[in-house]
């Protein structure tokens, strides 16, 4: 009983600190620290689904939405023109899970919003 009301309180927090409703996901964002650091824990993932190695391999913008953990929707910069948008999760701190990628989608420009 703790635990499930802990993990309930962590994900108010983590609501309200990313000001978003429960089950949708934030507007688009620039990247910040938090979306750079998990970018660099699925680079290799992305690199083997999507052609690697990349040059390049730079976040530029992220949605998030809320869950038992927080789903992230990043479009990374991998050459001049060209573009991916990867899906990642990120557990709650207490399962101490590494974030796992979910989805690559390549062929995509600095134009086009993110969507999966």
């Amino acid at each position: 009983m703790k635990t499930a009301l802990f993990a309930f309180c962590l994900v108010a927090v983590v609501a309200f600190v990313h000001a978003q409703t429960f089950g949708g996901y934030t507007e688009s964002r620039p990247a910040d620290a938090e979306v750079m650091s998990l970018c660099r824990a699925v680079r290799l993932d992305v690199e083997a689904r999507h052609n690697g190695p990349f040059q390049t391999f730079e976040p530029i913008s992220y949605q998030s939405q809320v869950v038992a953990g927080t789903n992230y929707n990043i479009k990374v910069k991998i050459s001049g023109t060209e573009f991916v948008h990867i899906k990642v999760f990120k557990p709650l701190p207490h399962t101490n899970e590494a974030p796992q990628l979910v989805n690559v989608v390549g062929g995509k420009t600095a134009d086009d919003a993110l969507a999966f």
